[in-house]
């Protein structure tokens, strides 16, 4: 984790690519006519950790406080190493019922081979980059059920991703909407008022991102998730496995192992996150968190 933390302090302060120029038309095998960006390919596995991420998997239960968090992430891969700030606000006019979220990264930094600028099919033209900025997501949350005795906990999700980034020219976001939509389940494994307490939660929905091509002009993803947590009044721990699959199979197949780790102290917590990409989510990931809790718990 002293490493991790090393490495993105250096990205942060300035650490980048050295632009190195390469024949961009024989390796896309350019026809002479086409915009450069219609030879970026808009998958997951051909852009930078941020650009089309594989989405949160919430536990069923809609936020009964706001908070607002920032922190700090290093993603890396063979060929791109990465670092970025992230900011997040959860706003509850209806706690336990209704809830709304931004999540944006404000600054990214990156390192990328020539090698992986090629792969990603990178113009010329962002060969230069070496900072980014990333979309807005808007989430929000709808309480259908909860605490019923025989039915699970169910939480309508609905999400969408403005085009608000930057270096596409560098393969590192699509600068295109997106949006998914997701029905989310949870279900306590054991007494609500028991110290140590067990949840199984997953999701189902679909994901939707739009292309750079005419012939087809979005991609549709089935989306899915499973996970557990565990609770303790000191503790939180929740292990996930999220993914999408879309129906092209052009790297659009993101599959993440997530670890969650939270600690409360009054109104300050305190989160540390683990992703192991598989599939076509080729990094792997460190984040620290540090969340305010804005007014009381209802």
């Amino acid at each position: 984790m002293f490493r991790i933390g090393l490495f993105c302090w250096g990205m942060l302060t300035g650490l980048g690519a050295v632009a190195q120029v390469y024949d961009w038309a024989a390796i896309v095998g350019w026809d002479g006519v086409s915009h450069w960006s219609r030879y970026l390919i808009y998958a997951p596995g051909y852009l930078g950790p941020n650009a089309l991420p594989v989405p949160a998997l919430p536990d069923g239960r809609t936020d009964t406080v706001s908070w607002i968090g920032t922190g700090l992430a290093g993603h890396t891969k063979p060929g791109d190493q990465t670092a970025n700030l992230l900011t997040q606000f959860m706003y509850t006019p209806a706690p336990g019922r209704v809830a709304f979220e931004l999540y944006l990264v404000p600054h990214e930094v990156f390192r990328m081979t020539r090698e992986e600028f090629a792969r990603r099919h990178a113009h010329v033209s962002g060969l230069d980059d070496r900072a980014a900025t990333g979309d807005l997501h808007i989430n929000s949350y709808l309480q259908l059920l909860r605490g019923r005795r025989v039915l699970p906990d169910l939480q309508l999700r609905v999400s969408l991703r403005t085009a608000s980034s930057n270096s596409r020219a560098a393969a590192r976001y699509t600068d295109a909407p997106g949006y998914y939509m997701d029905l989310n389940w949870g279900r306590d494994l054991s007494a609500a008022a028991a110290r140590h307490r067990w949840r199984l939660y997953g999701t189902l929905g679909f994901y939707v991102w739009q292309l750079n091509t005419g012939e087809q002009p979005q991609n549709d993803a089935v989306l899915y998730g499973l996970g557990f947590s565990y609770t303790h009044p000191r503790l939180q721990i929740g292990q996930d496995c999220t993914g999408y699959a879309g129906y092209l199979d052009n790297g659009d197949r993101p599959l993440v192992l997530r670890t969650r780790i939270s600690m409360p102290a009054g109104p300050v917590w305190l989160e540390g996150q683990f992703h192991q990409g598989l599939m076509d989510a080729p990094y792997t990931s460190a984040q620290l968190m540090v969340k305010m809790i804005l007014g009381k718990n209802k």
